[in-house]
């Protein structure tokens, strides 16, 4: 694997996971409940 396959790779998988994370902690909040 070249380096340049790298840097797409190295921005793809944080990116991911924090859409990731927002969807998750998004779901977990429900409408009318208190934090």
């Amino acid at each position: 694997m070249t380096p340049i396959l790298l840097i797409p790779v190295a921005i793809m998988i944080p990116v991911i996971l924090f859409i990731g994370f927002i969807v998750v902690y998004n779901k977990r909040q429900k409408p009318g409940d208190s934090d």
